[in-house]
């Protein structure tokens, strides 16, 4: 039957690929045209459809001897599994087949065979589908001694003579994860095959409902399944009551039947994460039903690589300073009437998000919330949960025993329950009947609220009552008490703090629910015992009508009972901000933080918008450690900045790099881990021929690099009783904004914490102008 798999498109199903059935079809008709035989394709046939392998005979050779069982021709299936793990395969299916294409038939790789194919790759693709890396530089990292990879490519030689075995390759490439994009085949693939197949099928929102069977020690047990906007659901008893909520995202779906056999029930395998199941169905059209609907709700690998597509044009809002932010959430908090999701790395009920005079205890969050929950609406709150003893204000301890207490509507899961302790959960959002979300650094939480004066007092307390007064700076006091001062207001001066968040409507916004659920369902289900009770939370039917909600006029919205989810009526109350945008979520994620294999589409949306930087690039982040090219940090941040700023000298145009970062980190500037931090800091800027200015200076000696790359920090001053008083700007935002083009604005420091996926968890948005907007 696989022979004939080209002439019988009812079977294509059964290879072992990403693809759904409607994709293989359109893979099929698109193989036909440059096969003369419609089963295979020659060497010349290939290059006639991918162009630019004509003249890279290593490469083009390596491909038909490393997938092909003749060295001369392609089959169907094989160009089908080829393209797959090229453009839709997670990294350890991809990091295989580069390992293969280098080895051939051997067992090892050497520097000598890498470097060829990555000077090859260079030569062979366009620009904009080649990584911001060398041959040196990619050679350097994978077989330099782990001395010299802690430093620069000029801090060691690496030895040409040592082979790598599959092993050290996997290690390697774990520590370096993006480094044999520099083969550009990935991105070229993606672009040549994946962009016009979607482009022609169009959008596609396909669920499906019904009975499967599974065994258990032999016992077959049947269950009901839904498959919908990403998740596989699965509910158990007469009451049909929800059990499971398994985020689909990169899920591997297989048939494991012959199909010219009748059996008694036809199988097929999903391996999601740590989530393997079998499952059978009564026909083998209805499984085969199944591995379509499910597969094309498991597509990941969007541009970046990340979970969602790019969305819009649709409406948004820009909020500078929490006193911006914090009154949005207090106009859009009170609409909710299905559902609120709250998301941080620390959250304070006790906040008050508008600062009447005098303070209103409506305003407070947890009174909000508490409003919302009475009249019916579903609060889940996810916070990190903090490696600290005791219960203090401000800690998640303290945030679930009182929000929980408010109302039963409200739950509140802390995670992770333990490990791991080097880790934290950063994404910070709120996201309003998965209709209107919000996403940035800012936290729900003290010493945020900024109204842009950047006041360093406050003898009043107006502004900042009570713990809101703060300075990472000086000693806190440690109280029971929201409204008692944490600093002595007469004698020590706050620290003003400069931080940024955006707001997305419609599938934007659904996409950030969609984030939270997974996450909120592998908290519920790995977490210990307490929280085995909570709900499980279904994502918003992607059929129902979406809202053409405005952030700009938002009064009120009503519930119609015909529809899954709230419609939004707007009204005339016009807010700042924005014209329609083009908006796609992006993250970083892995398996502690979100049950599945790691995601960094936030530090590849960071390299893409950097490198294709046409006038400037403006930074502002709370961090700033990355890498010219040494293996320690990881991310190449600085890399694409130094490739983007050398390109601009070369052509003798005009370009320019701002960047704005704190004075330096919180925290005591005595301390070690703040002098460890400030040292990467000026390693990455212009300590040494690895940083920045210093790999500037050492290709352009000439050159004024100032005329380039400018980095500044933010001060403020005032009067305390009888002195003055001054106070660094905490830089918190972190925001990429290129060419009054594009921009990225999420939770996401440049470090390797922040970047890598499999360590915190992260969330941004990136943000596109359409032809009558402006960012």
């Amino acid at each position: 039957s696989l022979c004939l798999l080209p002439m019988n498109p009812h079977h294509l199903l059964f290879l072992p690929t990403h693809f759904d059935s409607s994709e293989l079809t359109y893979i099929l008709d698109d193989f036909l045209v440059w096969s003369p035989d419609g089963r295979s394709l020659s060497r010349d046939d290939f290059t006639r459809k991918f162009t630019a392998l004509k003249d890279s005979k290593v490469i083009l050779d390596s491909l038909f001897t490393s997938i092909t069982a003749e060295k001369d021709r392609i089959a169907f299936q094989e160009y089908v599994r080829l393209l797959s793990v090229l453009a839709r395969a997670p990294t350890h299916e991809r990091r295989s087949l580069i390992f293969h294409l280098v080895a051939g038939h051997e067992s090892t790789i050497s520097a000598a065979r890498v470097s060829e194919y990555v000077r090859e790759g260079h030569a062979m693709f366009p620009a904009n589908v080649v990584a911001p890396y060398t041959a040196e530089e990619v050679v350097f990292s994978q077989f330099s001694d782990d001395h010299a990879r802690k430093g620069s490519p000029d801090a060691g030689e690496p030895s040409l003579a040592s082979p790598m075995t599959y092993a050290a390759f996997e290690r390697n490439a774990h520590l370096d994860p993006d480094w044999y994009s520099g083969f550009g085949l990935f991105d070229y693939f993606y672009d040549t095959i994946i962009i016009p197949m979607e482009n022609t099928l169009g959008r596609r929102d396909l669920s499906l409902s019904g009975v499967l069977t599974k065994k258990k020690k032999g016992v077959a047990r049947s269950r009901f399944f839904t498959v919908r906007d990403g998740f596989l659901l699965k509910y158990k008893g007469k009451d049909q009551h929800l059990q499971r909520a398994i985020s689909l995202s990169g899920a591997q779906v297989q048939l494991c039947f012959n199909p010219d056999e009748p059996q008694r029930s036809y199988p097929f395998l999903i391996r999601c994460g740590t989530y393997v199941r079998k499952l059978r169905a009564a026909t083998a059209d209805m499984a085969q039903e199944w591995v379509h609907v499910t597969r094309a709700n498991a597509k990941a690998g969007y541009r970046y690589r990340s979970y969602t597509p790019v969305r819009g044009p649709s409406p948004s809002g820009f909020y500078v300073g929490g006193r911006e932010y914090f009154k949005k959430l207090a106009e859009i908090l009170p609409l909710a009437q299905h559902e609120i999701f709250v998301c941080g790395w620390s959250i304070v009920g006790e906040l008050y998000l508008t600062r009447d005079t005098p303070l209103r205890e409506e305003m407070r969050l947890d009174n909000i919330l508490a409003e919302r929950a009475a009249a019916g609406v579903q609060v889940y709150v996810l916070v990190w949960k903090e490696k600290k003893f005791g219960v203090t204000v401000g800690s998640s301890r303290h945030l679930r025993k009182e929000l929980e207490e408010l109302h039963p509507n409200i739950h509140v899961i802390r995670h992770p329950p333990l490990k791991p302790l080097s880790w934290s959960h950063h994404q910070k959002f709120v996201v309003v009947d998965q209709q209107v979300g919000f996403v940035g650094g800012i936290d729900l939480c003290y010493m945020r609220y900024e109204d842009g004066c950047f006041d360093v007092v406050d003898p009043s307390s107006t502004k900042y009552p009570g713990k809101d007064y703060g300075n990472l700076n000086y000693p806190r006091k440690q109280t029971g008490d929201y409204r008692m001062d944490q600093l002595d207001r007469s004698k020590e001066p706050r620290m003003p703090w400069h931080d940024m968040a955006v707001g997305v409507t419609g599938e934007a916004a659904r996409d950030l629910g969609r984030n939270f659920i997974q996450r909120w369902n592998f908290a519920r289900d790995k977490s210990f015992v307490r929280f085995k009770g909570y709900p499980l939370i279904q994502p918003t039917m992607a059929t129902s009508p979406l809202h053409t909600f405005d952030l700009r006029n938002m009064a009120a919205y009503t519930l119609s009972d015909m529809d899954v989810v709230p419609t939004y009526h707007p009204q005339i109350d016009e807010l700042s901000a924005s014209q329609p945008v083009h908006v796609q979520m992006v993250r970083s994620v892995g398996q502690w933080s979100a049950g599945q294999l790691p995601e960094d589409s936030i530090y590849r949306a960071y390299m893409d918008v950097i490198l294709g930087a046409q006038n400037y690039v403006y930074i502002q982040n709370q961090f700033f450690i990355s890498s010219t090219g040494s293996q320690f940090p990881q991310n190449r941040i600085a890399m694409a900045l130094v490739r983007r700023i050398g390109l601009a000298i070369r052509s003798g145009r005009p370009f320019h790099v701002v960047v704005v970062l704190p004075v330096y980190p919180s925290g005591d500037l005595s301390s070690a881990r703040t002098k460890i931090i400030v040292g990467y800091t000026q390693r990455t800027i212009g300590w040494g021929t690895g940083s920045i200015i210093g790999a500037l200076q050492r290709e352009f000696p000439t050159v004024d690099i100032g005329q380039y790359v400018t980095f500044s920090s933010l001060r403020s001053w005032g009067q305390l009783q009888d002195r003055l008083v001054t106070e660094m700007v905490y830089v918190h935002s972190k925001v990429l904004c290129v060419d009054d083009r594009v921009a990225i604005i999420g939770s996401c420091n440049i470090n390797d914490r922040s970047m890598v996926g499999q360590r915190d968890s992260e969330m941004a948005a990136v943000l596109e102008d359409t032809p009558s907007s402006s960012l």
